[in-house]
């Protein structure tokens, strides 16, 4: 049966549940030996972060030149995963673009953009897997000793 909730501080959700006769398990790190994870009133919902603020600003230098910028802050987030909130947080972070434009012709437009001005490094994503069921071919197949996997976001680019 699903279950939806929505409130000021958080990100509109969905959640769902079905039973059948098939094997359940869980490869989460606070999950019981049955697969059970306890999850607690006013645990956050993994992946999805309490706040994401976007401001942006356009200037028209001339009739044909425009400038503009965006920030956009991202507060910490669960990893998918840790239902429980068990774990830390995926940091927070703020993601500054810069833009320009010139209309050199009624058809004609030339466009520039810098996403991630500063360069920072973050990650927009985290999970954790099943640290045996894949081979650390980095380091002679021995098994990974971190449960986490993270998606780091792209650096500056043009």
């Amino acid at each position: 049966m699903p279950y939806r909730r929505s409130t000021p501080e958080t990100t509109d959700a969905s959640v769902g549940c079905s039973r059948d006769n098939q094997g359940r398990g869980s490869n989460s790190p606070f999950a019981d030996a049955d697969g059970n994870i306890q999850v607690s009133p006013g645990n956050q919902i993994p992946a999805i972060p309490r706040h994401r603020v976007k401001l942006g600003i356009d200037y028209a230098v001339t009739d044909a030149w425009k400038v503009g910028g965006n920030a956009l802050f991202v507060s910490s987030q669960y990893l998918v995963g840790d239902e429980s909130n068990q774990y830390a947080k995926l940091p927070s972070y703020t993601v500054f673009n810069l833009h320009t434009s010139y209309q050199v012709t009624k058809n004609l437009q030339l466009y520039g953009k810098v996403d991630n001005v500063f360069d920072n490094r973050y990650a927009t994503y985290g999970a954790f897997f099943d640290r045996t069921a894949v081979p650390n071919f980095a380091n002679g197949g021995a098994e990974f000793n971190d449960p986490r996997s993270l998606s780091p976001a792209r650096p500056r680019a043009f």
